[in-house]
């Protein structure tokens, strides 16, 4: 979703193909059905390597009850200048789950295929704003591809979006700030914020829109 190189003739592009991806394992299977689990240490320590190895963004693909010592580590990140993204979860509740609900950290959810929220996200005001997350074609091992749903893929989208305004070289609170305001501009009244057009944000970081074609990047 956020890398996948393009104009290759091969499956699909990222958001931003241009980007360097650094995954970061947090997370380990503990049965057949009964998915990951990722312990607080782990997920601790690979917020410290994403630091570590310059991180501009971080994508958190997990959800779980507020904790102290994470809160810190996310707050850390954006006082560093890192963006934090984190998926909402897919459990249909209202109640904040972390840590996408944590002010420093931008909290997404799913939507559909016509924009509305995804019945299975969570919502509620903790989640920043929604983002495409259904019927999504993504990567999968083995050089194949498949479409999934999930709050998720909808966080990748926001990190790729991101990742391709850090390219017009405006500071990183810039680019959050901006790439927020944009999404409550684009939300319908009363709705949830909706994942905006890359246009409609590079302008207010005095960048211009990238013309079509493989090239085109972003210019100030």
């Amino acid at each position: 979703m956020i890398a996948a190189i393009e104009d290759n003739a091969f499956g699909i592009a990222g958001v931003a193909p241009g980007a360097e991806l650094l995954a970061i394992p947090v997370c380990a299977p503990v049965g057949a059905s009964l998915g990951d689990e990722c312990r607080m240490f782990d997920v601790l320590r690979g917020i410290d390597r994403a630091w570590q190895e310059d991180a501009r963004i971080v994508n958190l693909a997990l959800v779980g009850p507020p904790d102290p010592l994470l809160e810190r580590a996310v707050d850390r990140l954006r006082t560093f200048g890192i963006l934090v993204v984190a998926a909402a979860g897919n459990e249909s509740g209202d109640a904040p789950r972390y840590p996408a609900a944590y002010a420093s950290v931008i909290g997404v959810g799913a939507a559909d295929a016509r924009g509305h929220r995804w019945p299975r996200s969570n919502r509620g005001p903790w989640v920043t704003l929604i983002a495409p997350g259904t019927e999504i074609l993504s990567t999968t091992p083995g050089d194949a591809f498949a479409f999934g749903d999930g709050t998720s893929l909808a966080a990748a989208h926001v990190t790729g979006m991101l990742a391709v305004l850090l390219g017009s070289q405006a500071g990183p609170e810039d680019v959050r700030s901006a790439f927020l305001e944009a999404a409550r501009r684009a939300s319908a009244k009363g709705g949830p914020a909706i994942l905006p057009k890359l246009c409609d944000v590079l302008p207010t970081l005095g960048a211009r829109c990238p013309s079509p074609g493989p090239a085109a990047k972003p210019t100030r």
